[in-house]
């Protein structure tokens, strides 16, 4: 499996070497996760860049056109509840995050379905907490869930369920 962490720098400016080495590590991966963070959904005043998820879901159509298997790791729940209320000012509160999250993460998963549904390809939501990864069960039932979407060419968005979790908040 390869794994990227993407900082809006490197994509803007990425380098040729960078390039080489991502597309070699690319072209031999068989399952792809990309994690994408805040910063990257979200402007600096909070608006969403359409232009960065316009290319990144371009993109990962191209991988799954290839064969490739993709997860998707998205933050940004609480940002873009704070953007659906229209609040500017951060709060320190755990409970008003996680309202917040809620909201978000509807809009996130809205976003990431009509994106990708250009592409005649399907998302399916993944909410996991530490809890659900230190229970076997729960491991595997989340597993399970994993490669059958990725059985039908389907990609799992995944996101800690903030409104039970609190580690990442």
């Amino acid at each position: 499996m390869a794994v990227f962490i993407a900082r809006k720098k490197d994509i803007e400016k990425n380098t040729r070497r960078r390039e080489i080495d991502r597309d070699t590590i690319i072209a031999s991966a068989n399952r792809i996760t990309i994690k994408v963070g805040s910063s990257l959904l979200l402007k600096e005043e909070g608006s969403l860049d359409f232009h960065f998820l316009e290319k990144l879901s371009e993109n990962i159509a191209d991988l799954i056109s290839k064969g490739k298997e993709v997860i998707l790791v998205s933050s940004g729940a609480i940002g873009l509840g704070r953007q659906e209320l229209n609040i500017r000012k951060r709060s320190n509160s755990i409970s008003f995050k996680q309202t917040l999250a809620s909201i978000g993460q509807a809009r996130l998963m809205n976003i990431y379905y009509r994106l990708f549904q250009q592409y005649n390809l399907l998302v399916g939501q993944i909410l996991l907490s530490g809890v659900d990864l230190s229970r076997r069960s729960s491991y595997l039932n989340a597993r399970n869930t994993f490669l059958t979407l990725l059985k039908f060419k389907i990609i799992p968005v995944v996101n800690e369920n903030d409104t039970v979790a609190v580690e990442e908040i």
